[in-house]
């Protein structure tokens, strides 16, 4: 009895949600195993709940797939429900359409988002019955990869990892395809030294550390690692057909991406680093995406996706535009974390419509010193009258993140955090009463 047959024979109705694990969402890719050269797994290390809104595993699930000879599927940390299943009988983790075992993957391709997922990837390794560290597996365990936001620090993972792909991967994926599809069959070591010479690609065991001081000795012919970088986001492939779930999600809505990278120059902010330089789409070229994907996806929400949507340098024709057809198509237009100006409450106004539910500013500390230390200064004045703006214009609620931990933190420093949501939370009440 297989995977699929030992799920369907009633073990899927002992778990608490077993619509994660189905695979047969609208728009999701199913192939034949026997008509494609290379199979890869495209793996979040978290809940089907977060993973499935993740917009990078949408655009490589996409990229991949339209290559006739790889099927790219996808598979998510189980619940603890789920495991339990798994470990009882006996069954390997799984990829979420074929529901064939991740240990008969070509290749396994993990995004790093956060470094609290490390350990889910450890798991899910195991899980596979593929031997942890990369130095115990034989010839025929797939290739481990990874990618995402927390790939500029991937030293933790390399003795679990072959490889790493650093920087933006909606090109670099299918160099990456390309050179497993042609080294099918050949030892890793060839693999590995026919990956590393792509751009962007880092092969730990070409660059061993030294016991004593934790130095990087390279080979002779290891190259420079380089991030990859997408020039023209305009050019860049982007998903329309979205994967719909069954079941709601934490996200449940089309992300659209409208720039990557950020000008602010926080110091906290890895993404606002890392992700440079800014590159925007056009408002045309985002207006297209969002028709394309209401289109074929039914969802009644979209998010103007980026780390600062209020810096595009079009922003007003943008929320304009995007307003119009939002308006046209019946469904509703949203904002990440706004900054903490009266442009910005404006411009969530335009998308806002009749339907106008909370607002989220993201402060992050509460006293000035704490403020020069990161870099962001946004003075308590700046933060109460935004919520007082806000209340005026008719919004229901304001949503602000804060960070504790961070470097030469005091305790007067978090108990500022409180005492500046109060004086905001009571001018919101001010607003209401008047």
């Amino acid at each position: 009895m297989n995977v699929r047959e030992k799920l369907e024979s009633g073990l899927l109705n002992s778990v608490e949600k077993p619509s994660r694990y189905l695979g047969s969402e609208l728009n999701s890719v199913h192939k034949e195993a026997d008509s494609v050269d290379l199979r890869v797994a495209l793996i979040f290390p978290d809940l089907y709940d977060l993973g499935l809104g993740n917009l990078g595993i949408h655009i490589l699930y996409s990229v991949l797939n339209k290559l006739d000879w790889c099927w790219a599927e996808r598979a998510y940390a189980p619940a603890i429900d789920m495991e339990a299943v798994l470990r009882d009988n006996d069954i390997p983790i799984f990829a979420n359409e074929s529901k064939d075992s991740l240990g008969d993957f070509d290749a396994l391709g993990f995004t790093l988002q956060t470094e609290l997922t490390f350990t889910n990837i450890l798991n899910i390794i195991d899980l596979a019955g593929i031997p942890l560290r990369t130095a115990n597996r034989d010839e025929s365990a797939p290739l481990t990869f990874a990618g995402g936001p927390s790939v500029f620090n991937p030293e933790p993972l390399a003795p679990f990892m072959d490889f790493f792909v650093i920087g933006d991967g909606e090109d670099v994926v299918i160099e990456v395809a390309n050179v497993l599809r042609d080294t099918k069959g050949q030892t890793r070591a060839l693999r590995l030294a026919a990956m590393a010479a792509l751009p962007g690609v880092y092969v730990p065991s070409l660059y061993p550390m030294d016991d004593v001081d934790g130095r990087i000795l390279p080979s002779l012919d290891a190259p420079k690692i380089m991030r990859r970088v997408v020039r023209d986001l305009n050019k860049a492939h982007f998903p329309v057909d979205y994967i719909v779930p069954f079941t709601q999600q934490v996200h449940d809505r089309v992300g659209l991406e409208v720039l990557r990278g950020c000008t602010q120059g926080c110091r906290f902010c890895q993404a606002g680093m890392t992700t440079r330089p800014v590159r925007e789409r056009t408002s045309e070229s985002v207006i297209k995406i969002m028709e394309d994907s209401l289109d074929r996806t039914g969802y009644e929400e979209v998010s103007l996706v980026s780390l600062s949507t209020c810096d595009h340098s079009h922003v007003k024709g943008l929320i304009n535009d995007t307003a119009a057809l939002a308006a046209e198509r019946r469904v509703s237009v949203s904002l990440p974390s706004l900054r903490l100006d009266s442009f910005s409450v404006e411009l969530a106004d335009k998308i806002a419509g009749i339907r106008r539910g909370g607002l989220t500013f993201a402060p992050e500390t509460a006293t000035p010193r704490m403020r020069g230390v990161i870099n962001k200064w946004i003075p308590d004045e700046t933060l109460i009258e935004m919520t007082s703006r806000a209340m005026r214009r008719g919004w229901k609620h304001v949503k602000m993140y804060f960070m504790i931990g961070l470097p030469t933190e005091r305790d007067e420093d978090v108990v500022a955090i409180a005492e500046l949501t109060l004086k905001s939370l009571a001018a919101a009440r001010a607003e209401r009463r008047d």
